[in-house]
C-alpha cells in the first residue's frame, strides 16, 4: 500500500512520487522473481552425486564435518521409506551428525584414517538399517587416559582389546576391566550372553582394595566362574543340585531356588514348560498369563502385553508397538533423520 506524501496537498506532487514508487515496485518484483526463478531450476549449482565425492586420505576434522552429513543423509536416506517415513533432505542435514554422535564431544579426540574409512563405507551403500558402519563409530575415540574423571564410557581412551569403562557407580574415572582366573582378587561378576541380563556388575559398594588402581577384574560365569562376596575372589560355579547361597553361584541356565532345609542350584524351565514367575524360565524366555515359558519377543503391534519381553517391538500403556523399528533404527532416530510424520 503506498503511504500519503506530505505532499499530498499538492495533485502533481502525489502523483509524481506515486508513479516513483510503482517503478520501484516493480523492480523489486522483476529481482525476486529472477532470484526465485533461478533457484526453482536449479541454477549454475546442481546437485552432486556423494557417492561420487572425492574423500582425502586421513582427512581433516574441518572437512570431515563439512561432508558427513551429505554423504551420510544420501546413505540412510531409504531407511526411512522401509519403515514408512518420508525422507527430508534438510531436516537430516541439520541432524545427522548430532544424531549418530559425529562430533567432538568434551573428551575425545579425532582420527582422519578413520573418518576416511567411514565416509567411504558410506558413500558404497554400506549402511544396515540399524547401525553405520563400523569405522563411523570410532571417528570421535576417548581420550581420557585411565584415572581420569569422566561422565561417560565414550570420553576413556582404550589401546588394542581393552575393555575401558567409566566408572559411575564407584568414583567417575575410568578405568580398564580385565578378566580374572580362579583365585584372583575381584570386584565384578559378567553374565554369559544367554542369560537374561548380559554385561558385568559391581559386587562390592567401595571396590576391592586388592586390585591395581584404575582396574576392575571381572569373573566371566561362561566360563564357569564368579565373584565371591565373601572372599572377593574368583570363584567355580556350583553343579546343579548343590547348594547355593544366590543364582550368581549357580551354573548359566540354573538358578538357587530357597526349599525347606537350605537353597539349592535347580535348572530353570525351557520354553513350553511350566512355570510360576518371569525368573523361572531360561534365557530371555518369559512366563506367561497360563503359566508357560514363552518364547520372547514374539507379539506384534496391538497385542497386550505387560513386558517389553514379550514385543517384537517395545510394551507401551500394556500394548505392544513399533515393531517395525525393531531391526532398524529407531524411532527417535527415525523421528530426527527423517523428518516427516510416518505414513499410516
Amino acid at each position: 500500500m503506498t503511504k500519503r506524501s506530505w505532499l499530498s496537498d499538492n495533485g502533481l506532487a502525489e502523483t509524481g512520487q506515486r508513479l516513483r514508487l510503482h517503478r520501484a515496485t516493480a523492480g523489486w518484483l522483476f529481482v525476486g522473481a529472477a532470484i526465485v526463478s533461478a533457484c526453482g531450476s536449479g541454477g549454475s549449482q546442481p546437485t552432486r552425486d556423494p557417492t561420487t565425492i572425492a574423500v582425502p586420505e586421513n582427512i581433516a576434522e574441518s572437512e570431515f564435518a563439512s561432508l558427513v552429513s551429505e554423504i551420510g543423509c544420501h546413505a540412510v536416506a531409504p531407511c526411512c521409506a522401509e519403515v514408512g517415513y518420508q525422507y527430508d533432505s534438510v531436516t537430516c542435514s541439520a541432524n545427522f551428525s548430532r544424531t549418530f554422535g559425529l562430533y567432538r564431544p568434551e573428551g575425545r579426540s579425532f582420527d582422519g584414517g578413520l573418518a576416511t574409512e567411514c565416509l567411504r563405507a558410506l558413500q558404497k551403500d554400506a549402511v544396515e538399517c540399524g547401525h553405520l558402519p563400523a569405522p563411523c563409530l570410532q571417528v570421535y575415540r576417548g581420550a581420557l587416559p585411565l584415572g581420569s574423571s569422566c561422565v561417560d564410557d565414550g570420553q576413556c581412551e582404550a589401546k588394542a582389546e581393552q575393555q575401558v569403562t567409566c566408572d559411575t557407580l564407584g568414583d567417575w574415572t575410568c578405568k580398564v576391566t580385565n578378566k580374572g582366573a580362579e583365585g584372583d582378587p575381584c570386584d565384578q561378576t559378567c553374565q554369559a550372553e544367554n542369560e537374561r541380563s548380559p554385561g558385568c556388575r559391581n559386587m562390592f559398594l567401595n571396590g576391592n582394595a586388592a586390585l591395581p588402581a584404575n582396574a576392575h577384574v571381572a569373573c566371566d560365569r561362561a566360563i564357569g566362574l564368579a565373584c565371591d562376596e565373601s572372599t572377593a575372589k574368583c570363584v567355580r560355579l556350583t553343579d546343579v543340585g548343590s547348594s547355593c547361597k544366590n543364582a550368581t553361584h549357580c551354573p548359566v541356565g540354573s538358578s538357587c531356588v530357597p526349599n525347606e532345609a537350605t537353597s539349592t542350584c535347580e535348572p530353570l524351565a525351557t520354553e513350553g514348560k511350566p512355570c510360576a514367575n518371569l525368573f523361572d524360565c531360561a534365557g530371555n524366555a518369559y512366563c506367561d498369563a497360563v503359566g508357560t515359558c514363552h518364547p520372547a519377543f514374539t507379539k506384534g503391534d496391538g497385542e497386550s502385553c505387560v513386558s517389553p519381553l514379550e514385543c517384537v517391538g517395545e510394551c507401551a500403556g500394556n500394548q505392544c508397538m513399533g515393531a517395525r523399528f525393531a531391526t532398524g533404527f529407531s524411532a527417535v532416530v527415525m523421528n530426527a533423520i527423517c523428518g516427516r510424520q510416518e505414513n499410516l
